[in-house]
C-alpha cells in the first residue's frame, strides 16, 4: 500500500469483532461465525482475501496468533486451534460452555482464556510435538476446588464469586514480575501475581464504568479502554 493511502477488505456479512495478524495474514472475526483471511502479496502492496474459516456456532470474538497457530475464541464459550499451514480447525477446546470467550492470552507456552463466566482457565498442549498441539485444563481461578493443588501455580484459597470477566492482559510490574490484570465488569481491575494467582492490589474505576480493553507499555505502565469513551494510564507502584 501507498503511504497515506486505505484499503477495504470485504467478506464479513455483519459486524466484525476482533483482528489479529500475523505470519503474513491478516485474520478478522465477526458475528457470521466466520474468520476471513487475508494474505499479503508484498509485490502488489495489498492484501486479498485468501480463505475463509469457519468452526464455531456462534459469533467469534477473539483471536490471537502464535508461532503458526490461531486461536479464537466464540460466543459459545469454545476456543479453536487453528493450523495456519493447513487452514483446518486442529482442535475444539469447550473452555467457558455457554458463556462469551472474552480475551486470550498466551504467556510461556500457555493459553490464558477468560469469559463471562467469571473464570480464567490456564492451557497447555500436552503433544510430543509443537506441530500436533492438544491443549487440556491446567488449572482455573477463582478454583473450583478451593485450597486444592493448582498444577500451574500451586495451592490455591477461595476468591469468592466472581462478576463476568471482560477482558485480561499479561504485563510485568515495576521490578519486571509478571502479573495478570483481570478486568471485570463491576468497575474493578484485578492485578494478579504470575503464576500463582495471588492477589497483588485492584484498580477502581467509576461506578458502572469497566475496562473492556487492556494493553501493557513500558516502565511498569498499563493502559485501560474503559466504557466510557476514556483512555487512562495506570502505573505500578514502587515499594
Amino acid at each position: 500500500m501507498a503511504a497515506g493511502s486505505e484499503m477495504e477488505l470485504a467478506g464479513h456479512q455483519g459486524a466484525v469483532y476482533c483482528l489479529a495478524a500475523g505470519s503474513n495474514m491478516l485474520f478478522s472475526g465477526g458475528h457470521d461465525k466466520t474468520i476471513r483471511v487475508y494474505s499479503y502479496d508484498a509485490a502488489a502492496g495489498a492484501f486479498a482475501p485468501s480463505a475463509t474459516m469457519q468452526a464455531h456456532e456462534q459469533a467469534v470474538l477473539v483471536l490471537e496468533v502464535v508461532e503458526g497457530f490461531l486461536f479464537s475464541g466464540g460466543a459459545e464459550g469454545h476456543i479453536k486451534v487453528w493450523d495456519l499451514a493447513q487452514g483446518v480447525c486442529v482442535q475444539d477446546i469447550a473452555a467457558h460452555t455457554g458463556h462469551l470467550v472474552m480475551e486470550l492470552v498466551f504467556w510461556e507456552q500457555h493459553l490464558l482464556s477468560c469469559a463471562m463466566d467469571g473464570k480464567v482457565k490456564v492451557w497447555a498442549s500436552n503433544a510430543a510435538t509443537a506441530a500436533s498441539p492438544n491443549f487440556q485444563l491446567l488449572q482455573t481461578f477463582p478454583p473450583e476446588d478451593p485450597g486444592g493443588g493448582g498444577v500451574f501455580g500451586g495451592r490455591q484459597e477461595a476468591a469468592g464469586d466472581e462478576s463476568p470477566l471482560v477482558s485480561i492482559c499479561g504485563c510485568a510490574d515495576g521490578a519486571g514480575q509478571p502479573v495478570l490484570l483481570a478486568s471485570h465488569n463491576d468497575s474493578k481491575i484485578k492485578l494478579l501475581a504470575l503464576p500463582s494467582f495471588q492477589p497483588r492490589g485492584e484498580c477502581f474505576l467509576p461506578s458502572g464504568q469497566y475496562a473492556r480493553a487492556l494493553a501493557y507499555g513500558p516502565g511498569g505502565m498499563f493502559f485501560t479502554g474503559d466504557s466510557d469513551g476514556v483512555v487512562k494510564c495506570w502505573r505500578f507502584a514502587t515499594a
